[in-house]
């Protein structure tokens, strides 16, 4: 009996835990980092996700106050009618899938709210830069508790 009230238990925080993502995203494509200025959208790679929530990031390499790095800023729109927590994940492999760079960041978003979300700063030097031949993604919404 203690077994099956157990069970019942772990299936009911299951089922809230996943009741809690209003909306998850995951990718893993190649890609190549361009040296780039904010404004060259020519050498950007544009990385789109979500539907409900969504995100635009443009990675490129550039310089942070002297200092090498890849820009994976993203521009995140809630388009629900919802108070949500935008999360995004961003990790750059090498070849041999060797994690060379990462960054995750969050928001939070009131309904039909966007943000230019400007910390996706990832430090690494050129020849790392050089050495990313793929990326993984992963996002995921949340409700925010409510005021």
């Amino acid at each position: 009996m203690k077994r099956i009230v157990l069970i019942l238990i772990s299936l009911l925080i299951l089922v809230n835990i996943a009741d809690a993502a209003i909306e998850e995203y995951y990718e893993e494509k190649a890609i190549k980092i361009q040296k780039a200025g904010a404004f060259e959208d020519d050498k950007q790679v544009v990385i789109r996700a979500g539907d409900k929530v969504t995100f635009k990031i443009k990675v490129y390499q550039s310089e942070f106050f002297g200092q090498t790095i890849i820009s994976a800023n993203a521009n995140i729109d809630n388009t629900t009618e919802q108070k949500v927590r935008a999360i995004y994940s961003i990790s750059f492999h090498d070849k041999d899938g060797k994690l060379v760079a990462c960054h995750q960041g969050s928001w939070d978003l009131v309904p039909d709210d966007d943000v230019n979300y400007g910390s996706g700063i990832i430090y690494a030097d050129e020849e790392a830069i050089a050495s990313v031949t793929g990326y993984k993604l992963k996002t995921c919404v949340i409700e925010s508790e409510k005021d």
